[in-house]
């Protein structure tokens, strides 16, 4: 096994420690405040879960390789829809989408998940594009937010404990753990793609989406074993359409055109999934089997388009 797949192991493993522990220890202190269900399963879960995006997408920035953090963004959307619910469909006999959005709402969210794999299908990312998935994220806030009004609104301060000063503590410590992470996991996955003579876009979409959404992975794996068959979808919903604002900010402090040397073709099948998705989740807010096999094998495709055809819309 060669040394920079040993490191990306090691960075996964470090990825996994620290993001669960932050998630854990900030739903805690939040739990302390009397906060409505949407910012708790939508927005705060959501960027919770992204923590490892947020990082590993600075280092990128930081390294000059901001085509990493856009690969790694649309590939853990992909991940999300594609593989990760679908996988617990397959393995759970069905799961059901606990989730409090009507289904307009659930459009809009979709769409703003698309938007960015939308715009790479020109292979890069501009300001001006990047200006635009920061205003579909807002504005996807502000539209589900207006019909979450009549959830309960009222926060009280806590008292700091003991209990509360150890949480802020492995917050911390968490946070650490996932920068080192993270420098570690852009430094070797460059390294990986010039032994490969692999885009760092498809290293970043296919390989660094899988450990930037081990929060996501933790909690599908902490349902299972709960015996529990359904998924907070609230909460991989706002991760997903989270990267999209992420997309956007990283985009805009870059400053120029990002390269998105992916297959056209895989960005395709990744939009009919979001549509077939909408589908299934419309009809009884449930995935079943096999509407998570048809899902899966969409995943298995959009991996055999970015390995086996060129960029752009490029067979070879």
């Amino acid at each position: 096994m060669s040394m920079p797949i040993i490191w990306l192991i090691i960075s996964f493993v470090l990825l996994w420690v620290g993001s669960g522990t932050a998630v854990k220890s900030v739903t805690k202190l939040a739990a302390r405040f009397k906060t409505s269900s949407f910012l708790i399963s939508f927005l705060l879960l959501g960027v919770l879960t992204s923590l490892t995006e947020i990082f590993v997408g600075s280092s990128a920035l930081a390294t000059g390789k901001p085509e990493i953090f856009v690969g790694n963004l649309i590939g853990s959307s992909m991940l999300l829809f594609l593989f990760i619910i679908p996988i617990f469909a397959l393995i759970g006999n069905g799961i059901a989408l606990n989730h409090t959005f009507s289904f307009r709402d659930l459009c809009l969210a979709v769409v703003a998940v698309a938007i960015p794999a939308i715009f790479t299908l020109d292979n890069g990312i501009s300001t001006l594009e990047a200006s635009i998935f920061i205003f579909s994220y807002i504005a996807l806030l502000l539209l589900i937010r207006r019909e979450s009004t009549n959830h309960a609104q009222t926060t009280t301060t806590p008292t700091v404990t003991g209990k509360t000063r150890w949480e802020i503590v492995k917050i911390l410590i968490s946070v650490a753990v996932i920068v080192l992470a993270g420098q570690i996991l852009i430094k070797y996955t460059v390294l990986l793609g010039e032994q490969l003579g692999i885009p760092t876009f498809v290293i970043g979409l296919l390989v660094v989406s899988f450990g930037t959404n081990i929060p996501e992975f933790s909690i599908g794996i902490r349902s299972l074993l709960a015996r529990r068959k359904g998924v907070a979808f609230g909460n991989y919903l706002g991760s997903a359409s989270f990267n999209t604002f992420l997309m956007g900010i990283l985009g805009y402090i870059n400053g120029k055109r990002i390269p998105a040397e992916g297959s056209n073709f895989a960005i395709v099948i990744f939009l009919i999934g979001l549509l077939l998705f909408l589908k299934f989740a419309r009809s009884r807010n449930t995935l079943s089997r096999r509407e998570g096999a048809i899902l899966f094998v969409l995943y298995v495709i959009i991996i055999s388009l970015e390995l086996w055809t060129g960029p752009g819309w490029k067979l070879l």
